[in-house]
């Protein structure tokens, strides 16, 4: 996030607003560590909170240039609106948890031009995926959908071979090895995946727009 903000956007006077979530604080809280003396200001919101006026009153008070906002999509799509209502024209940033369609629907012109980071590749960086996806289903893949593809298919290789068994699968899932469509599945001792691409998108049109791999 942090690298979004000084490297993609060029903030000169990032500001960071976490929720109250583990997934939101835990983002929030290194994205500022590492923004260092950069940072302007932080806040902090909670969920289900609906007015955000004394938030924007910061962020115009601090000439924040951009924010950086950890936190899921109910809250950050009504926190875009706000901002952008108070007057300020800095560029939003935001974590995969408010990468979702309601964002779009409710943030509207407001959420445009909002940048999200994403550990997920997106659906048309995998045209036959994509294409069998929407032939099916009668719409673009989801976030995380070819991820889903891939873990599904680390456990139906698992049946293929003859497991019916929770530990026996425990252990083939452990030591799988071999190319899936979004990257080449293994996992590491503690259970993380390997590879972890990240992509950054970008909203344009009312539609989220694979900019580029991050890492």
């Amino acid at each position: 996030m942090a690298k979004v903000l000084l490297d993609v956007v060029k903030s000169a006077k990032p500001f960071t607003i976490s929720d109250d979530s583990a997934y939101g604080q835990f983002l929030t809280g290194a994205a500022t560590s590492a923004l260092g003396d950069k940072i302007v200001g932080t806040d902090k919101i909670a969920t289900g909170q609906t007015d955000f006026s004394a938030t924007v009153t910061k962020v115009l008070d601090a000439k924040a240039d951009a924010v950086f906002f950890g936190g899921y999509y109910p809250e950050g799509e009504l926190l875009i609106k706000q901002l952008r209502a108070g007057g300020w024209n800095g560029q939003f940033v935001v974590p995969d948890g408010v990468k979702d369609n309601e964002f779009l629907k409710v943030g509207g012109k407001a959420a445009e031009g909002t940048l999200v980071t994403c550990p997920c590749v997106p659906g048309d960086k995998i045209a036959a995926f994509a294409d069998a996806y929407k032939a099916k289903f009668g719409s673009e893949p989801g976030t995380y959908g070819p991820e889903a593809y891939d873990a599904a298919n680390v456990f139906l290789a698992g049946i293929e071979s003859g497991i019916s068994e929770r530990s026996a699968m425990n252990d083939f899932v452990n030591s799988y090895d071999a190319d899936g469509i979004t990257k080449h599945v293994k996992f590491q001792s503690n259970g993380e995946s390997s590879e972890i691409p990240i992509w950054l998108y970008k909203v344009e049109g009312g539609k989220y727009v694979a900019v580029k791999q991050l890492a």
